[in-house]
Formats: structure tokens, sequence, C-alpha cells
């Protein structure tokens, strides 16, 4: 069968499963889609890739006149992150800070900001993490 031909079937076979009322809860994903692993739980699929359990956060983004500060819970080992805030239509617009974390559980990231009022995203990254908040600018 031809590249063509194996669509054809495919979609054929799924507008028949969708006519005679097939129920999507009785499918069983037992391959790896991209790397990430699904698995079936009470009808329901919940992503089991080790990057999107974090237990590294933000906790808390608030700011001052003229300083924004992020209060971070860390629970991993020392490494490299990355703090930086986007605006809504997803451009950087402030790099919060860039280094090594300490070992502290909780840790507090300030830089100095001249942003307008709006409503702003707040990502933390590591090598194994990431993590985002939403926070609102309003003066």
């Amino acid at each position: 069968m031809n590249f063509f031909t194996k669509h054809i079937i495919k979609i054929v076979l799924l507008l028949w499963l969708f006519l005679c009322g097939f129920n999507h809860s009785d499918i069983i994903i037992s391959n790896t889609l991209n790397g990430t692993d699904f698995v079936s739980f009470n009808s329901k699929y919940f992503v089991t890739n080790q990057d999107t359990i974090t237990s590294t956060k933000i906790t808390k983004v608030w700011y001052t006149q003229a300083e924004l500060n992020v209060e971070v819970y860390q629970v991993q080992k020392q490494q490299n992150i990355t703090i930086t805030v986007y605006n809504m239509l997803g451009k950087e617009v402030l790099e919060v800070f860039k280094g090594i974390s300490s070992t502290r559980t909780e840790e507090v990231y300030s830089a100095t900001f001249n942003l307008p009022n709006g409503i702003y995203i707040c990502v933390l990254q590591g090598n194994t993490f990431r993590d985002s908040e939403k926070f609102i600018i309003s003066r």
C-alpha cells in the first residue's frame, strides 16, 4: 500500500468509529509520542514525562515602584536557571536572573524595570524544569 491509501483507510476507520458511537475512553495508548509516554488512568490520559513534573516553581511575583521581585521555591540541586518576563505577545521584555541558582529552599530574585501597565508572564526555566506565572502590573 502506498502512503495515500494508508491514510484513506485510517480516515474511513475513524469515521466509521465516530458514526457508530465509539467511546474514545476505550482507546489504550501504549506507545510513545515525541518522547512523552501516555498512560490510561480511569479513562483519562496523563502525561508522565519527567520534565513536566516540577517541584521547583515560582511561588510569588510582586513589584514595587522600580523593582520586580520573583520568589522561587527550589527543591532540586544547584543548576543554571533563567527567569524571564514576556508580554502577552510573547516578546521578551525583561531578564530578571540568569545564572546558577542557590541551594536555599526559597530565594528572591529582583530586577529593576520600567514596564507599562499590563499582563505579563514570568518564566522560570532550568535544565530539567520549566514553570510560568502570570502577573499584572497596575499602578
